[in-house]
Order: C-alpha cells, then structure tokens, then sequence
C-alpha cells in the first residue's frame, strides 16, 4: 500500500500501530527455505511508506555460517553492489541439517530466532518473538532523549525506516557496532542505565564520545557465558547495509531482558549469523564474508612519522636526519597537505616542495631502506577560471567521473582548497582516471611507497551543496580551527581570497569565521524519485528522512555531502554515504598495483602503528595469519580466555597474538600500572625484559612497576617466538640478519609456535616457508613447509622454565658447549647454533 502523492509527507510516527508481517507460501530449498511476508493489517506509515510484500531468504552458507535475507519483493529498495562487497558463491553442497546455527520462525505475527543446533532449548542468540521482547508501551529509558522510548516491537519495512528487535540477555556482553570512543570501553553499554545508541553515518570529526565517527561497521560480537557450566560461547551478527541508522543497545527499568534494536532509513535487512564459538572464530568467518585483510609489505611494521606542520621538504629532510642522529628508527616519512600547491590534491609547492627535488628527497629515503606517504584528500578542487590549469579537474570534468547535484550540475562542496568537487565512484571511468592522477603525481616527482586517505568519509564544510556557481573566493571552513583565542593559526589553510592573492593558494587565517554558506545551495527538497540504484521509489525525502538517527552533527548533510548528491545510475548519498571511503581505498589499492606493480600496496586511512624492530617477524607472521584466515592480530585478553568474566570488561590491556601481554600505563603522571594476568593462576607469566615469573593474583589485577619509559610486556607459558636477533635501523636492515628463537615451557615442559617468512613485498604473495617449533621432552624440533629459501640463519635460542642445569646440550645429535643456564630464571640460553631455517634443526638438552 501506497500513500497517494497528496498526503506526503505525513507520516504517523507510531510504532504501535504498526501490524508487522505475516508469512506464507513457503519454499524449502536444498541450503534453506524462501517465503514472502504480507502486512498483518493497515499499514502503519511511520517513518515513510510501509512495503506490503516481502521475501525472506534464509541460507545455510557454512556450518558457521546462517544467512538470513528480508527485502523487498519489488527490489525497489538500495542493496550494496556485488561490485562493491563480493559475496561468497552460493554453498556448493547442503549444511541445512548439520549446520551449527538454527533458524527458526513462527508465521503470524512473523518472528523468528537463532539457536544451536547443539543448545536447543538455550536462550536464542537472537530472538525478535514479541514474547520474548520486554513489555511496551515503555518510557525513554535514556533520561531526555524521546527515541528511547519503546511504544512496540513489530517488523517495520517502510521505504524510509526499517525496525527490528531482538532479544538479549542482561548485562549481555557485546562488543563492535563500530566506529566509537565509547564511554563504556570496549565493552558496549545496554544499561539498565543509560544503554547505548550507536548511530551509523560516517562522519569526519576526531574524538567525540559516544558518537559515530569516521566509520561505519554494523557487526557485533556476543560473549555468552553459560549460567549451567563455567563455559562461555561468543557468536556476531552482521547487518550487510550501506544505510544510515541507530543501533539501540537497551535494558528498560524492572526489566530481565535487554535487548538490540535496529532503525535504519534504507536498505534492506540483510542479516549474516555467525556461530563461533570462541571469538577468534567469530572474527575469522566475518573476515571470511567481508573479505580477508590485504597483505601488508614488510617495511609496513616499522616505525613511520607523520604531523600536519612541516613547512617545507628542508624542514621534512630535518627531521628524517635528526631521526637517524638519534638512533630512532624510521622507516617511513609522511607529509601532511603542507606538500601541496594550494592545498590541491595530486600537486607539490614549486616553492616550498619543488617536485624535482621531492624526487632527489625519496630518492635518497629509498637508498636507505625507507619509504615516503604523501596525503591524498577526498575532495578535487574546482578552477578558478580558464587560465588556472588544474588537469585532475579538467579531466575530470571531461570524463564525467564525479558526484551531480539531482538536476545534473556539478555538486559542489568547500574544502581546504575552496570549493571542490567530488569523485564518484560507481562512474565506470574514475578508476582509469584516478589511476592516472596518481601516475602523473608519482611522475612530476612524488614517487610514493604507499599512500594515505584523508577525510573519505566523504567530508565537506558546506551543510549540503555549496551550489554550483561556487569558486575559490573566500572559502574559509565555517566553523573555527584549533588555537589559542585571538591568535593567528598561521600556517593552517583556512580561507583562500583569489581576488587578493591570485591562485597561487596564499593563505588567509584569523582564526574566526570569515565566510558564510553560499546563498544559492540547493534547497532542502524531496524529489520524485530516488535512483536505479536507489530503489526506484516514489516520494522520498532524501534530505530530511523522517527518522532523526542520532547523527553527531545533527542533520546528515552537515560536514559531508548533501544526501541528496547524485552518483551513477541516479544512486543517491543517503544510500551510499556509508560506502565512499571503502570505495576510494579499493580503488586506490588498485592504482597502487598499477603504478607499483608486484608489489602490495600500503594504504593508510586516518591512522598507523609503530613496532619493536625485534618483533617484526612475530608481527609479520600474526598479520600473513590475518590475511590468510582471519585471525585478529591483536586481541582482548578474553579472546583468549573466554571463561574468565573478569576479563570481560578488559580495555587497557591487549594480546599480541595468543602470547604476548601489553599492559601499558594510559594514565599521567604515575609510575604503577594495574593490570589482569590471565589463566587464574594456572598460566605462567614471564617479564620480557627481566624473564622473571610474574607473582600475579589469580582472578585479580596486580600491581606493576611502571617508571617513564617502560611499558610492561609479559610473555605467555607454552610459547614460542620467533625474532629477530639484532634489530636494526630499517626492516629491510633487520631481516637481514640472524634470527632467536624464545620459548617459554609451561609446568608441563611443553610450547608450541610458527612462523611465516617470505619476500615481504611480493603481491600477490609469492613463495614462503612456514616454520613450526614443536618444544617437548627437553628438546626443541624445528620443520617447515614450503619452497622459500630463508637466508638468515638461527643464531640463538633462549628456553624459559628449564628446571634444572642440563648436563649436556645436543644440536642435530652433536654436542654443543655454547649454552649458558641460568638458575634465577630457570634459564638455557644456547649461541652459535648458526641452523639452516630451511633444513629441520633438532635440539635436545639431558
């Protein structure tokens, strides 16, 4: 049912009254079932117009695996491109009747939930039975926000707002629903107090809590603990959407079940279920939907530097020099938009970063074993007149590549350059074009390793569409920078004047708000018709959806593009907002392919991470394992310790890998640090530095010396890592050199670990060899697989948790008299093994 054009856009705002779904002709299929689902009675009309007929598809993809599928039968409403999320193939054989997940349903009011297969009678993972929801009509249960207030929990579909409940234990432990600081910690909030509403728009701002930010992950993982058994099982959920919405994490008052709401304003509700059971599985078959992480090359693991400031390539060169004068390893130097010519994407300053002489700058980086990031923006600047020759523009302009107001003129946002323009992804020719700007930069002279995205969400300081007669006069963001009150921010670009200083991109900065909106933006307005991709549907308002989701900024075209900016195909912003940054990095790992052929790109979106040069070949193998199964390089101690509550809320402690402690201080001016070692006294924890037992309290935080400069770092019994034995300057200088093997004996004398070497740059990868380190019966056995020849020698091995002084020490069955063992730390350090990594190496001590 329809609302005729003449009552739009009334809505009724009322979510009691709507009827929900009822199921019929029921399909059972060899992976599933198909069925469609009708309105249970008079369409409600909330938040936009109720879509009387829909189809659920329900897949059993993997046995991990459940998909469950509700749209529109019409297909009116906006899915995600294959081309922009691949989707795995449909399964290749049935795990409808071995599959760990269960769905289930009940036809009228339709409703279903999750299950195990193996729990049956288990509270669902995820329940949206009325029954099962707390009672309503309840009050806002956040204190002054209306929204919270739950009138119902019926299956809304409308064109403009999607709502579904489900079910949740008390207190249930969730974690995800990114991007956020959340005031919580890595735990979410679902109340009794305050709950949590997780908003889904991305949005270009740094550091607000409990607001969303740059990005938009709509995926939770559930970390449930059995109340029968002292086991715990953690499953996730996916919502597959590219829509803005809320995600509503709340327990109303007097109540015993907490629940999840979801209230998007597009899309369809495309639900992924994943059964776990340990959260590092959790993590490993999402990535296995998604997409696997790309491959990092190995000098990505050093140290990179970065700051908005450096004023010219001579002050840049200076701080690369003074780096090596200091014995700080760098491997990576980064410019900020300081490198360009009038803050224009794809350009250096002739003046202050000529571009022969950023060529000569990389060139010397690249002798020694490092690299160079420049910055590349979201935004294209627009020319001023004919004689301002700006060949990305231009080309652009030639090639139709970029995002159009609804009528076909140019959208226009404001940027740090001016006024500028928009790529637009889904346009068949921006790859080819974005590709050649990149070549043309690199050959002008900015030879880059890699590169860095900024403000791709996408960000303007227009509130919608500048208008399209825009230019670069008098274009200063509308809203004021950081700096100290009444002083100048002098270097930062924040307002151009054309008129005064010409095009050479001069800058004017007092610090205050200089420029207004333009008047001629285009107006706040419904259209008739969202785009092919859009869904086809009639009366939308693209531009104030009915539904408010908690957007930090408030309407959703502040600080980003008008949602009703217009992309190919007539897609439109509000559909696609969510998707530009993913889209700009897949295609700009592509133009590093092209440009940089056989070779793994390096892109950095809004953040980095510096190492321990000793450590790199451990951070390389966890990050190869990410890339080929999934694994979370770094995770939260429960990821490893499911059975332990008190780890549940554990946000200032991580694991690197399964063995690796951190617990760093995050507080000023102490020199204590509180931390959990986990295992409840059955694991051994050794110190990094001093290789000492750590004296801990099981179930408890202990108490940890930590003067300035020290971070503590403990490494977990049964362990075994494979380092580098002398880190220096450069990766490429430490992979250069010998290898150590540390291992760390649990009370049964046993460790286990691996390692995965190869060329560190090849893409796709090329051969490698992975190592695997058995320890057992005081001996250490050393295999590999694969056809990479590793060149460094094992110079060393250290064995922690030897309990008494060997009489002999054997290397591949000859003796040795190169070890040294230390009583205190029940110590055997063996030098001088000089092993062949690609041949087996047998140690054994007596």
């Amino acid at each position: 049912m329809e609302i005729p054009p003449s009552s739009y856009p009334w809505h009724s705002r009322d979510i009691a009254k709507c009827p929900g779904y009822e199921l019929h002709s029921l399909k059972h299929t060899n992976t599933g079932l198909t069925a469609r689902l009708s309105l249970a009675g008079t369409a409600c009309n909330a938040f936009g117009t109720d879509v009387s007929d829909l189809t659920i598809k329900v897949a059993y993809e993997t046995r991990s695996r459940l998909h469950v599928n509700i749209f529109d039968t019409a297909d009116k409403q906006y899915t995600i491109p294959n081309s922009v999320i691949m989707r795995p193939p449909p399964p290749t054989q049935s795990f409808a009747k071995d599959s760990d997940l269960v769905f289930n349903y009940e036809p009228s009011p339709f409703a279903f939930w999750i299950t195990r297969r193996s729990q049956p009678d288990a509270t669902p993972l995820f329940d949206t039975r009325i029954t099962s929801l707390p009672k309503t009509p309840i009050s806002p249960v956040i204190p002054g926000d209306n929204s919270t207030a739950l009138d119902g929990f019926p299956l809304v579909f409308e064109d403009q707002y999607l709502q579904l409940a489900s079910a949740l234990p008390p207190n249930a432990n969730i974690y995800g629903l990114g991007e956020v600081i959340a005031s919580s910690g890595f735990r979410r909030n679902i109340g009794p107090v305050n709950g949590t509403i997780q908003t889904m728009w991305t949005r270009d701002v740094s550091e607000p809590v409990d607001e969303n930010l740059y990005g938009a992950h709509p995926v939770y993982l559930e970390h449930r603990s059995d109340p029968y058994s002292t086991t715990s099982q953690s499953h996730g959920v996916f919502l597959l959407s590219a829509a803005g919405g809320d995600i509503l994490l709340l327990t109303p008052p007097s109540s015993n079940v907490s629940l999840v709401e979801y209230r998007m304003i597009g899309g369809v509700l495309d639900f992924y279920f994943f059964s776990g059971p340990t959260p590092n599985e959790v993590i490993e078959q999402y990535g296995a939907l998604i997409g696997l992480p790309t491959w990092q090359p190995a000098w990505g693991f050093g140290f990179h530097l970065c700051r908005w400031g450096y004023k010219d390539l001579d002050e840049t060169r200076e701080q690369v020099t003074r780096m090596r004068e200091a014995n700080i390893p760098l491997e990576v130097m980064w410019n900020d938009i300081d490198l360009y010519h009038a803050v224009r994407d794809f350009t250096s300053d002739p003046v202050n970063y000529p571009g022969d002489k950023v060529r000569e700058f990389i060139r010397e980086l690249n002798a020694n074993n490092q690299h160079y990031i420049p910055i590349v923006d979201a935004a294209i600047p627009k020319q001023i007149n004919a004689t301002d020759l700006y060949h990305p523009y231009t080309k652009g302009v030639e090639e139709q590549v970029f995002i159009t107001n609804p009528d076909g003129t140019e959208y226009v946002g404001q940027v740090w350059p001016g006024y500028t323009v928009f790529p637009d992804w889904f346009q068949k020719n921006t790859q080819q074009w974005w590709t050649d700007a990149f070549r043309n930069w690199s050959e002008s002279g900015i030879e880059f390793s890699g590169i860095w995205l900024d403000m791709n969400e996408a960000s303007s300081f227009c509130d919608g569409s500048c208008g399209t007669g825009a230019n670069l006069t008098n274009t200063s963001v509308p809203f004021i920078l950081p700096g100290e009150p009444g002083h100048l921010i002098l270097d930062y670009p924040e307002c151009y004047n054309a008129t005064i200083f010409g095009p050479s991109g001069n800058i004017t900065v007092n610090g205050t708000l200089t420029c207004r909106f333009n008047e001629d933006a285009t107006p706040i307005s419904s259209i008739n018709k969202r785009g092919l991709g859009a869904g086809k549907q009639r009366n939308v308002d693209l531009n104030t959806p009915p539904y408010v989701i908690h957007n930090g900024f408030g309407r959703l075209s502040t600080h980003a593009l008008a949602t009703n900016a217009t992309h190919a195909q007539g897609q439109v912003e509000l559909d696609v907002h969510n998707l530009w940054g993913l889209m700009e990095q897949k295609a700009t790992h592509l133009v590093l392919q092209d440009i940089i052929p056989g070779k793994r790109p390096f892109i950095i979106s809004r953040s980095t991470f510096p190492s321990s040069g000793r450590w790199t070949g451990h951070w390389y193998t966890l990050f190869a394992n990410s890339s080929i199964n999934g694994t979370p390089p770094v995770r939260a101690l429960f990821f490893e310790f499911p059975n332990e509550p008190e780890l549940f809320d554990v946000d200032t402690q991580f694991l690197v890998g399964a063995d690796i402690l951190v617990t760093p201080v995050l507080e000023p001016n102490v020199s204590i640090v509180s931390g959990f070692f986990p295992g409840r006294g059955e694991v051994i924890w050794r110190d990094w530095y001093t290789h000492n037992v750590v004296n801990s309290t099981p179930g408890a935080p202990t108490t940890l010396s930590a003067p300035l400069g020290h971070i503590n770092v403990h490494i977990r019994d049964g362990s075994a890592l494979l380092l580098h034995s002398e880190p220096r300057y450069t990766i490429a200088e430490t992979r250069q050199g010998p290898y150590s093997l540390l291992v760390s004996l649990n009370t049964e004398g046993v460790a286990y670990g691996s390692a995965y070497i190869d060329d560190g740059i090849s893409y796709p990868p090329g051969p490698h060899r992975t190592l695997t380190f058995s320890i057992r019966n005081n001996s250490i056995s050393i295999t590999s697989t694969g056809s990479f020849l590793v060149g460094q020698k094992l110079q060393d091995i250290t064995v922690l948790g030897v309990n008494a002084k060997p009489k002999a020490v054997d290397l591949n069955r000859r003796v040795t008299a190169q070890w040294l063992y230390t009583p205190r730390q029940n110590k055997l350090v063996m030098s001088g093994i000089d092993a062949d990594l690609n041949d087996p190496v047998l140690v054994e001590w007596k």
